[in-house]
């Protein structure tokens, strides 16, 4: 297998952290080809929480190769932040294990200040800078890794856009702190090229020469499906792709180099900041949930929004990602209630759908149709997960077991692995 890509199949926060993470131990290297800091992906391992926002989930496993892509945008100040946290919790990172493409491009200050705008916070960005600087590779005036390692270089691409995007932010009437200026800018990141610049390599070439020695890629996406760019919910989407075709563009490698594809599904449906939600529950249930599965952003802290699971959504995240597998997470956050309901279809006006419809009208007025499933008991889930490494799903309660099962028929894709808690030892792996 050449590589193997790992997506959301939703609106993010699926808990792809945890699955990677699992996968990266059987895989060579592990690449992050798109985002920034405003996603973050969590581990769990024993009794320590792992959050980060730009680190490849594989640097929890020891001697694989992590890879930061060209699609990935970088703010330097977070990465090196990542970096100090994990090795003061006994984790090193290193050029050894990480590298950084010279094609990603860098976030500065003025694209944190730029999204501070009406538009991006009708939007409900994460206000990290992302957009804008999405923006600046669209209109070719951006910074990149490469411009890390020359001082020259750095110096005279940060006065030109430093100049332009200073007369950008007085036009907007934006606040500019009294620290915004020319020479704290350039201070500041001549300090991060000297702890940064040893990690930069070309991603696209160390991705080739793994495959022609057979080694096992895997390729972690981060947010979801429906936030991505062309396909998500727009405007209320990312800045980037999040399906797997962009994979192989933003790590520079060509399609055949994705023999696999995995989608991650909670068992419910979550969302943060806005946009169409057409499964949002706005009452007590979804308030158990979200308080039941810590249901707050691992970058912002803000609060999900909760939901039924929606097949419909789920339908076309098979499709544009051609997923051959699935990992359901969070099946235990439904533990304890009387009643769990799946949208199987949606109603627009007279017509039946049963894929999430591309005109975004038709969204608006979409209403969910719902089946409805006994709900199934708490359990001692850990127990569940270790019982079930020899006797897969039968481990889960028999109503549990019939909600699943219903989910592969409905989709007609196998299911990869039941999560039933936070934790590394908390997943069912099926195949």
């Amino acid at each position: 297998m050449a590589g193997l890509t790992i997506i959301g199949a939703q609106f993010g926060d699926e808990g792809k952290g945890k699955i990677v993470d699992y996968l990266a131990s059987k895989s060579d290297v592990i690449v992050r080809f798109n985002g920034g800091n405003n996603a973050g992906h969590t581990v769990k391992i024993g009794k320590t929480t792992y959050k980060q926002n730009l680190l490849p989930s594989g640097v929890f496993q020891k001697n694989k190769r992590n890879l930061i892509s060209s699609g990935v945008v970088i703010n330097p100040k977070v990465l090196i932040s990542e970096i100090e946290t994990l090795r003061l919790l006994g984790i090193a990172i290193s050029p050894k294990n990480l590298g950084i493409d010279l094609r990603a491009h860098l976030i500065m200050p003025w694209h944190i200040l730029l999204e501070g705008s009406e538009n991006s916070k009708k939007i409900g960005t994460t206000q990290r800078g992302i957009g804008p600087c999405y923006e600046d590779k669209a209109a070719r005036t951006g910074l990149r890794f490469e411009d890390l390692i020359l001082e020259d270089s750095l110096t005279l691409k940060i006065k030109n856009e430093y100049e332009r995007k200073l007369r950008l932010l007085q036009f907007s009437s934006a606040i500019i702190p009294s620290e915004f200026s020319f020479a704290s800018i350039l201070s500041e990141y001549l300090a991060y090229s000297k702890i940064l610049k040893g990690y930069a390599t070309d991603v696209s070439s160390e991705l080739h020469s793994f495959q022609s020695k057979k080694k096992k890629i895997l390729f972690e996406g981060a947010q979801g499906t429906f936030l991505d760019n062309n396909f998500g919910t727009y405007p209320f989407v990312t800045s980037s792709n999040c399906i797997c075709a962009s994979a192989a563009v933003s790590a520079g490698v060509p399609p055949s180099f994705i023999s696999s594809s995995q989608g991650v599904v909670k068992a419910y449906t979550s969302r943060v900041g806005n946009g169409i939600f057409p499964t949002e529950l706005h009452d007590e249930i979804g308030e158990k949930l979200r308080t039941k599965g810590a249901e707050f952003g691992t970058t912002t802290g803000r609060a999900r929004r909760i939901g039924w699971l929606d097949l419909p959504m789920l339908r076309s995240a098979i499709k544009l990602n051609g997923f051959d597998g699935i990992h359901i997470t969070k099946l235990d956050v439904l533990a304890g209630l009387s009643e769990i309901k799946v949208a199987t279809h949606y109603k627009i006006g007279k017509k039946t759908i049963t894929e999430f419809p591309a005109y975004s009208q038709d969204l608006k007025t979409a209403v969910p149709v719902y089946e409805s499933f006994k709900g199934f008991e708490d359990q001692d889930w850990k127990k569940v997960a270790k019982d079930g490494k020899t006797k897969k799903l039968s481990a889960l309660p028999k109503n549990a077991i019939d909600y699943i099962n219903f989910i592969k028929r409905e989709l007609n894709v196998a299911i990869s692995s039941v999560s039933v808690g936070p934790e590394r030892d908390e997943i069912i792996f099926l195949g």
